[in-house]
C-alpha cells in the first residue's frame, strides 16, 4: 500500500478511484477478482491491470500476492504461538 500512497498525488482520476478503494479495503482485496474490483470501482478490468503495472506490479494477481504477503508478515510478527497456548480452539 506504500506504493499507492507515494504515487497517489500524480494519479489520474480513474487511478485515484482504484487507489482509494484499495486503501480503504486493503485486507479484503485478497478476496477480489479483477472483475469484482472493476465493478466496485466502476472502472474496467484493463484499468485495474494498468494501475497495478504503473505501480511496478506484473498485474493484479501480483499486487494481491504482495498485499497478502504483507498481511501474513504483519500478523506473524505480532502473534506468536507459545507452548502454553491452546491451539485446539
Amino acid at each position: 500500500m506504500d506504493r499507492i500512497k507515494q504515487a497517489y498525488d500524480d494519479m489520474s482520476k480513474v487511478d485515484k478511484r482504484i487507489a482509494k478503494f484499495l486503501l480503504n479495503n486493503d485486507i479484503d482485496i485478497v478476496n477480489y477478482s479483477v472483475a469484482e474490483l472493476s465493478n466496485e470501482t466502476k472502472t474496467s478490468s484493463s484499468s485495474i491491470v494498468r494501475f497495478c503495472q504503473k505501480l511496478g506490479y506484473k498485474g493484479f494477481l501480483d499486487l494481491k500476492y504482495q498485499v497478502e504477503r504483507n498481511l501474513v508478515s504483519y500478523v506473524g510478527h505480532d502473534q506468536r504461538i507459545e507452548s502454553t497456548d491452546d491451539i485446539a480452539t
